[in-house]
């Protein structure tokens, strides 16, 4: 099971963990848009960016385990593609593509690696019944 940090422990420093199953669509809170592979592309390289949702399977997402780090680092593979989310770089402002999940350069996997931390303020988001 993935896990993440949920409501008020998100404070607690990653000490409080929650199971979290399913696909869900992540938004973002200063936009309202969610997280889109550009036109429903399958291939690798494709551009993911922000956009308005439209329920399509390439804007859900499904959480992996990372069985190499500790709770909360997880990959996010999309629904339509079975790709995961990977940053082309270390820097500021370096664009994110999706790209095969089992990647066998160590570059590439590490920047498959994400940390899922929800905003406090906020609840985590939904899972869907597809």
């Amino acid at each position: 099971a993935v896990v993440a940090c949920s409501g008020d422990e998100c404070t607690a420093a990653g000490e409080a963990w929650v199971e979290w199953k399913g696909p869900v669509v992540l938004r973002a809170s200063h936009s309202g848009r969610v997280l889109d592979v550009e036109g429903q592309r399958l291939d690798e390289g494709a551009f993911v960016h922000q956009w308005e949702e439209t329920e399509a399977s390439n804007q859900r997402w499904e959480f992996l385990e990372d069985t190499e780090h500790e709770a909360g680092v997880v990959r996010l593979r999309a629904v339509h593609s079975g790709l995961c989310l990977a940053a082309l770089g270390e820097y500021h402002g370096a664009r994110v593509v999706q790209q095969e999940c089992e990647a066998a350069d160590g570059a590439k996997r590490q920047r498959m690696r994400w940390r899922v931390v929800w905003a406090c303020e906020e609840a985590a988001p939904t899972a869907r019944d597809d």
